[in-house]
C-alpha cells in the first residue's frame, strides 16, 4: 500500500480524535482539511491557506503521523496565522511561543554575572553557541529599553574613555519625572584610524548608529538625531586627545546642544598628588626615596620574594610598628597606580624599624649588587628630618587619597562637590597651617613617637650612624613644616584649576542639604550660593528669582526627608518635588516650573569616568584574554550584560524583549539540550590561607580611619584663607619650579574660563574685562588647528590609500628598448622617445632612477614605476609620484660652472624653466641674481618678510663654499630642496 493510501486509511480511522485535539483557536472546529488532488490524498491547514502563509501545509501534506500534525499545531507560523484571522487572542504565550523561556534567559544572565565559563554551556539551557546568541538577544532587549527611556529623557550626559584601542561610552539621563537611568552606549574597536581624534569620532558615530538600529539592522535616524539633540554634558579624562574630541563633537554638530565639557574629577585629584610634589625638589626626592624610586626599599621588597620574606620576618619582630604586622607582605609598591602612592609611603613609616633592618640585611647579603648599594645609599642619607618630611608627606597624601575616593565612583552626588572641596582644604589647613599634624593621630605623630622613644644604630661601609633617642629639635620641625605649607599653596592652586568656581558642577551646591537653613550662611557663603543659583538659572533657561523662590520653598521638605529617612541630596530633592507635584492642589501652592529643569540637569550630570574604567576591568575579568576573537556584536552583548544586567528596572519587559529578539533572529528553538554533570562549571571553594595569624594592635584600615577622623577636627575655612595662612607660614622656601607651577595653573584656569565663555557656559560675573578678546584668539586658534588636523589626516589617508598612475592616459618612456615587446599592446602607442615628453618613466629601480629621469620627474611632475607595474597593467609593482617643482614661483640662476660640470642636468633645468606650465624665471647672470636677492631677502627687508628661497642659484661645491649663501645650492642640495614624492603603489597589503 502506498503512502497516500495509508494516510487516507489512517485519517478515516482517527479523524474524530484528531479533530478534537487539533482545534483552530476558539472556534471548536479543527483546522485539518482533507483533500484529494489529482488522485493524491493529503491533509492541509485551512488557517494557513486563508492567511496566505507560504508553506507545505497550505498546499497539503501526506502524513499518517499524529506527531507531525501536533508540531504544526504548536508552530509559531500556525499560531500567527490564527492570530491574523482573529481565531486566537494574542498573548505572551502565543506570540513568544518557541523562544527560550524566561527562566532560561535568567539562568544565562546569572551565569554571565557570576563570570562562569561558557565552554560547556549551561545545563538545562543549551551549549555555548546558543548561550551566546541568547546573550545577544538580552543585550538587544536592554538597548530597546534604553532607547525607550532616552526618547522621554530631558537631559543626557555622555562619558567616554579609551583603553587598548577600545572605545567605551556610557550615558546617564534624567526624564521629566526625575527618573535617572544609565547604561552602555558603545563598546567598539577603534580600527586603524582610531588613534586620531577624527577616528575616535567616526567610531563613536558608527557605534551610535549600531545602538539605534532596529531588529532588521536599519538605522533609526529620527531617534538617533533626537538623542544627539538632548546631549548636554560630555565627560572624559583630561588627556589632550579626549578634550579635543569633546570640542570637535560640539563643533561638528554631532551633539549640537552640548554646552558643558567636563573632565573626570578622580583624575583631577590624581594631579593633586603628582604635580605639587614635582614642584618642590626636596619633597620630590623624599617621595622618590621612600616610595616611587627604582632604588627605594618599597621597590626592592616588591620585586624580590626573598627580600619580601626578610621584610615580613622583621615586621613580626619589630616593637615599634604603628599597626599589627601579622599579615603584612609588602609595602604595596605599584608605580603605575600613582593615586595609591600613600600606601608604600605610609607603610615605610609604620614599619620603619623593619625597613631599616631590611636595608641592613641587603647591605650584607647583596653587597656590591644594585640592591645592596641602594640600601646603603638609603641608610646613609636617611635622617630625623628626612623621616619627618616623609611622615608629613604621608599624612598629606592620605588626605588627597581620601578626597579622591569621593569621586572614584560613577554615582557621586554633584551637590556634595563644593562641600568635599572645602572640607579637604580645611583639613590641610588644620594639619599644616595650624601645625596640628604634630599632635593628631597619624604618620607624623607615629614617627615622632618612634624617634623620641627609640634609637637606631647601623654601620655603613665602615662608618657608624645613629638617629633617634631624643626629642626632635623645634627648628627641624619648623623647616619640615614650611615645605608642607608651600605644598598646601600649590595644592590649592591646582584645586582651583581642577574645580573652577565658574563650572556648572560647582553650582549644584545649592542642593546640598547639610546646611540647616539659608540664614545659617555668612555673607560670603550666601553670595556664593546666589551666584551659583544665577548660573544654574541661566544654563537651564529659567527665571533666577523664580528658581530661588522654589528652591527655598522645597528646601524644608527635602531637608526633612534627608534627616528622617537618611536619603542622599538627589533622592531627597527628587522625592520632595514628586510629593509637592503629586496633586494639583499642592502643585499650585508649591510650584516647581523653574526647579524641575534644573533638577533634570542635576540628575543627568555626572563628571566621572570611573564607572567606565571599572567596567574595563570587569570586562577583562569576565572575558579574559582568550576571547578576543569575538565579533563586535557578541563583545558588546557581553559588556552590556556585565554593566547593565545587575539592575534592570523592568525585568518583565526585558525578558519579553529578549524572547522576541530570539524569534526574530533565530526562529523556533530546538528540543531541550542534553543533560550535563551536576558539578560542571561550578567553582571550587578556595583553600583557606593559614600561613599568617593575627597579632596584637590595630589594622591599617583602623589606623587610617582614626587619622582621617582626627584631621577633620579643625574649623572649616575657604580656599583664600587656607592659601593666605600657608603663604605666611612657608616663608622663603619657594623656588623657581614651585613658582612656575603656580603660573602654569593660573594660565590653565584662564584658558579653561575662555573655553567656557566660548560655549556660553559662564555668567557675566565670571568674565574678566579682557577675556573676550583672548577667547576669540583661542577660538581662531582652535579653528585653525582643526583645519590643520583635517588637512594632515587627509594627506595621511592619501598616502596610505594612494591612487596609482593611470597607464591609459600616460606618455611612457622606457629605460630599455627591449621592454617594448613586454608592454601590453594597448600601451605601445603611448611610448615616447624623449625624456622631456614623458609623464611616466619605467626603470629598473624606481627608487634609484637615472639622474636625468629623476630630475625631469621632479621638475615637471611625473610618475616613476618598475617593469612589473607596466606588465601587470598597474595591478602589481612599485610606483612613485613626484610633484612638479616648477609650479611654485621662483627665480633660478643656472651658473656656467654647473653647465660645465653637469651639462645634462643643466639642460634638463633649462627645458623645465621654458615649459608652458612653469612658474620659474631664468636669471642670466650673478649680477641679476644679486639684484633679485636684494629685493626679496636683502638687509633692508624685515626679517619676517624675507624669502631667500624664492631666488636660487645652482652651482658647483667650490663656488657654493666661496659664496656661503643659503640660496646658493649644489646639485645634491637643490634636489633635496625640490623633491616632493609619494609612493602611489606599494604592493603591500593590497595597496
Amino acid at each position: 500500500m502506498d503512502a497516500e493510501k495509508r494516510a487516507q486509511c489512517t485519517w478515516e480511522r482517527r479523524k474524530d480524535v484528531w479533530s478534537q485535539a487539533l482545534v483552530a483557536g476558539d472556534t471548536g472546529q479543527t483546522w485539518l482539511l482533507p483533500q484529494t488532488v489529482d488522485g493524491r490524498f493529503s491533509l492541509a491547514c485551512w488557517c494557513c491557506r486563508a492567511a496566505g502563509v507560504d508553506s507545505t501545509w497550505s498546499e497539503g501534506v501526506v502524513t499518517n503521523n499524529f506527531g507531525n500534525l501536533k508540531r504544526h499545531h504548536e508552530s509559531q507560523g500556525h499560531i500567527n496565522a490564527m492570530i491574523q484571522l482573529g481565531l486566537l487572542e494574542p498573548n505572551e504565550d502565543t506570540i513568544l511561543k518557541g523562544a527560550p523561556s524566561e527562566e532560561a534567559f535568567m539562568k544565562v544572565l546569572a551565569n554571565r554575572l557570576e563570570c562562569r565559563s561558557l565552554q560547556k554551556g549551561i545545563p538545562g539551557v543549551g551549549q555555548r553557541l546558543k548561550v551566546t546568541d541568547m546573550q545577544v538577544c538580552m543585550s538587544a532587549s536592554l538597548c530597546m529599553l534604553d532607547k525607550a527611556f532616552l526618547q522621554d529623557a530631558v537631559s543626557i550626559s555622555v562619558f567616554q574613555d579609551v583603553r587598548k584601542h577600545v572605545l567605551l561610552v556610557r550615558f546617564q539621563a534624567c526624564s521629566q519625572d526625575l527618573t535617572v537611568r544609565c547604561g552602555v552606549l558603545a563598546h567598539a574597536d577603534l580600527k586603524k584610524d582610531g588613534a586620531t581624534t577624527a577616528g575616535t569620532m567616526e567610531t563613536l558615530w558608527t557605534a551610535l548608529e549600531c545602538f539605534y538600529s532596529d531588529l532588521d539592522g536599519n538605522v533609526e535616524h529620527d531617534l538617533l538625531q533626537e538623542f544627539c539633540a538632548k546631549v548636554q554634558f560630555f565627560c572624559s579624562d583630561a588627556a589632550a586627545d579626549e578634550l579635543l574630541c569633546g570640542r570637535m563633537l560640539k563643533h561638528s554638530g554631532i551633539f549640537p546642544q552640548m554646552r558643558y565639557q567636563v573632565w573626570d574629577k578622580a583624575h583631577a585629584c590624581g594631579r593633586l598628588l603628582k604635580r605639587p610634589w614635582q614642584a618642590d625638589e626636596r619633597l620630590a626626592s623624599i617621595v622618590d626615596r621612600f616610595a616611587l624610586g627604582g632604588d627605594s626599599i618599597a621597590q626592592k621588597v616588591q620585586s624580590s620574594p626573598h627580600v619580601a620574606r626578610i621584610f615580613q620576618d622583621a615586621c613580626r619582630r619589630s616593637e615599634t610598628n604603628g599597626i599589627r604586622a601579622g599579615r603584612v607582605k609588602s609595602l604595596s609598591f605599584a608605580k603605575h597606580r600613582f593615586c595609591s602612592i600613600s600606601k608604600p609611603l605610609g607603610r615605610s613609616l609604620l614599619y620603619i624599624e623593619a625597613v631599616i633592618e631590611t636595608c641592613v640585611w641587603l647591605t650584607l647579603h647583596r653587597a656590591g649588587e644594585p640592591a645592596g648599594l641602594a640600601a646603603a645609599s638609603w641608610l646613609r642619607e636617611v635622617s630625623e628630618e628626612e623621616l619627618l618630611l616623609a611622615a608629613l608627606c604621608a599624612d598629606g597624601s592620605d588626605e588627597v587619597v581620601a578626597f579622591l575616593r569621593h569621586f572614584d565612583q560613577e554615582n557621586w552626588d554633584a551637590a556634595d562637590c563644593h562641600y568635599w572641596v572645602t572640607s579637604f582644604l580645611s583639613k590641610l589647613h588644620y594639619l599644616f597651617n595650624e601645625e596640628a599634624a604634630w599632635e593628631v593621630p597619624g604618620y607624623t605623630r607615629h614617627i615622632l613617637s618612634v624617634l623620641e622613644n627609640n634609637s637606631f644604630g647601623v654601620v655603613i661601609d665602615g662608618d657608624s650612624k645613629s638617629f633617634g633617642g631624643y626629642p626632635v629639635p623645634g627648628d627641624v620641625k619648623r623647616r619640615c613644616m614650611r615645605h608642607l605649607q608651600a605644598w598646601v599653596v600649590t595644592v590649592a592652586s591646582i584645586l582651583a584649576t581642577e574645580f573652577p568656581h565658574h563650572e556648572l558642577l560647582s553650582s549644584f551646591m545649592i542642593f546640598d542639604l547639610r546646611v540647616s537653613t539659608r540664614t545659617d550662611l555668612d555673607a560670603d557663603q550666601g553670595a556664593t550660593r546666589d551666584t551659583a543659583l544665577r548660573r544654574l538659572a541661566r544654563a537651564c533657561g529659567v527665571s533666577a528669582q523664580g528658581l530661588q523662590d522654589e528652591v527655598e520653598d522645597h528646601f524644608p521638605v527635602a531637608k526633612h526627608l534627608a534627616v528622617t529617612q537618611s536619603l542622599s541630596n538627589w533622592e531627597s530633592w527628587r522625592r520632595a518635588v514628586r510629593k509637592t507635584q503629586a496633586r494639583g492642589s499642592t502643585a499650585e501652592r508649591h510650584p516647581a516650573g523653574n526647579l524641575l529643569p534644573v533638577l533634570c540637569r542635576y540628575g543627568a550630570m555626572q563628571c566621572s569616568t570611573s564607572g567606565i574604567e571599572q567596567l574595563f576591568s570587569q570586562v577583562q575579568l569576565h572575558l579574559g584574554r582568550d576571547r578576543g576573537h569575538m565579533t563586535d556584536d557578541h563583545a558588546f552583548a557581553e559588556v552590556k550584560l556585565i554593566a547593565d544586567g545587575k539592575s534592570i528596572p523592568d525585568q518583565k519587559s526585558f525578558l519579553q524583549g529578549a524572547r522576541a529578539c530570539w524569534l526574530a533572529w533565530y526562529g523556533h528553538q530546538r528540543a531541550s539540550p542534553a543533560e550535563q554533570r551536576l558539578d560542571a562549571g561550578v567553582k571550587r571553594k578556595p583553600k583557606q590561607d593559614l600561613r599568617f595569624c593575627k597579632t596584637s594592635g590595630d589594622s591599617e584600615a583602623t589606623f587610617l580611619a582614626g587619622r582621617r577622623e582626627a584631621s577633620g577636627a579643625g574649623d572649616r575655612v575657604s580656599l583664600e584663607e587656607a592659601v593666605e595662612a600657608a603663604l605666611e607660614g612657608a616663608g622663603d622656601v619657594w623656588d623657581d619650579s614651585m613658582i612656575q607651577e603656580l603660573e602654569f595653573q593660573e594660565c590653565k584656569r584662564y584658558r579653561n574660563l575662555a573655553n567656557a565663555f566660548l560655549v556660553d557656559a559662564v555668567t557675566e560675573d565670571d568674565v574678566p574685562a579682557d577675556l573676550v578678546e583672548v577667547a576669540q584668539y583661542f577660538a581662531n586658534a582652535d579653528e585653525k588647528g582643526a583645519q590643520q588636523r583635517q588637512n594632515k589626516r587627509r594627506k595621511c589617508l592619501e598616502i596610505l590609500e594612494p591612487t596609482p598612475p593611470r597607464l591609459g592616459s600616460a606618455s611612457i618612456w622606457l629605460e630599455r628598448d627591449a621592454w617594448d615587446e613586454l608592454m601590453p599592446l594597448t600601451l605601445r602607442r603611448s611610448r615616447v622617445e624623449q625624456v622631456q615628453d614623458a609623464s611616466l618613466f619605467v626603470v629598473t629601480r624606481p627608487d634609484k632612477p637615472p639622474a636625468v629621469v629623476r630630475w625631469t620627474a621632479m621638475l615637471h611632475g611625473a610618475d616613476i614605476t618598475d617593469l612589473t607595474f607596466l606588465r601587470s597593467n598597474g595591478q602589481r609593482g612599485v610606483a612613485f609620484n613626484y610633484d612638479a617643482a616648477v609650479s611654485i614661483q621662483r627665480h633660478l640662476l643656472v651658473s656656467d660652472e654647473f653647465w660645465e660640470d653637469e651639462p645634462q642636468l643643466a639642460a634638463t633645468l633649462e627645458l623645465a624653466i621654458l615649459s608652458p606650465k612653469s612658474r620659474w624665471r631664468k636669471l642670466g647672470s650673478w649680477e641679476a641674481f644679486a639684484e633679485r636677492y636684494e629685493k626679496v631677502a636683502g638687509p633692508d627687508i624685515a626679517a619676517h618678510l624675507r624669502k631667500p628661497k624664492q631666488v636660487l642659484a645652482i652651482t658647483t661645491a667650490a663656488v657654493q663654499a666661496a659664496l656661503g649663501m643659503e640660496s646658493v645650492l649644489t646639485a645634491e642640495e637643490f634636489e633635496a630642496f625640490c623633491v616632493r614624492l609619494t609612493c602611489t603603489k606599494r604592493s603591500l597589503c593590497g595597496t
